[in-house]
Parts: structure tokens; sequence; C-alpha cells
């Protein structure tokens, strides 16, 4: 564990954190629609959607990986990080390393824009990816429902 380093994704590892985003989707049975150029373009663009990270020993593929973007919130006054994304390799969980990844995360949104505060969401079959957060001190939102509006949808409230 103490050889696993975390590092900003940059263009030069973007191929690794595609691998283990693939991972993540493949284990939640999730149709996996991002390729590297999508990853590029929202990651390193003029003004980045999102931002990575990576956990891995030198030379190896990822132990870990965690995608995160900035949200603000007038309830709470403050900006913070939206994870959307974070895996631990299945030979690595229970080492620490996705505690790790969410407070390097937390740690880089502070740092960018000043996070106060980290929303996930997390499905409610993944029991293990539960009770892991439930550790941290995360606490089910209660009074906020979950709503998504993507594909032709989304183009057509584009057209209004």
């Amino acid at each position: 564990m103490t050889d696993i380093a975390i590092d900003p994704v940059t263009p030069d590892t973007l191929d690794l954190f595609d691998y283990a985003l693939r991972q993540l989707s493949d284990s939640l049975g999730d149709p996996h629609r991002a390729n590297i150029g999508h990853l590029r373009r929202a990651m390193f663009g003029e003004l980045p959607a999102c931002y990575g990270l990576i956990a891995r020993e030198p030379t190896r593929l990822p132990s870990g990986a965690v995608m995160f973007s900035p949200i603000m919130s007038t309830r709470r006054g403050c900006a913070g990080l939206q994870v959307t994304d974070l895996w631990v390799a299945p030979g690595q969980r229970g080492l620490g390393v996705g505690r790790r990844l969410l407070a390097a995360a937390s740690t880089a949104a502070q740092d960018k824009w000043r996070a106060g505060f980290l929303w996930l969401s997390c499905y409610t079959e993944n029991t293990q990816a539960l009770e892991f957060y439930a550790r941290l001190g995360f606490v089910e939102a209660t009074g906020d429902v979950r709503l998504a509006l993507s594909d032709e949808i989304f183009d057509r409230l584009r057209e209004i």
C-alpha cells in the first residue's frame, strides 16, 4: 500500500484512467459510452468539465481512480464536488485506496474552487459501496430526488 501514489490524470495517463473507468462500468453492468476522446475533451479543454485522479504503483495497472466535477449550492453557500466515478481494483479493496482517493479529490477541489462539501450517488444494490461510504461518515441525503434528462429529451429541451 505504501508504494501506491495518487496523481492527477494527465494526457499521458489518460489511457490508464480510461481502463479504470471501464473496469467500474463492467463491474456495475453499466454501458460505457465515454472513450478517450470524450475524456480528453472533458478534462483537458479550455474549461475542464471534470478532473481525475489515479492511484497506482509505478509501472502497474491502476489500483483505483476517481472522477469529480465542481458544483455550486446556494443552499450551502459554497461550491462543492460531485464524485461521479470511484473505482478500486478488487485486490486493493479494504486497504484504504478508496478513502485516499476521496481525500485527494476533496483536497484538489478545495484547492481549485474552495469546495466545502462532497456529493455522490450510489446504486442501492451496491451494498459493499454503501457500507464503505457509511464508514466514512456519508449519510443518505433526505429531501433530494435525483432526476435525469438525457439523450433526445435533452436535445429537445435545448431547442425550446
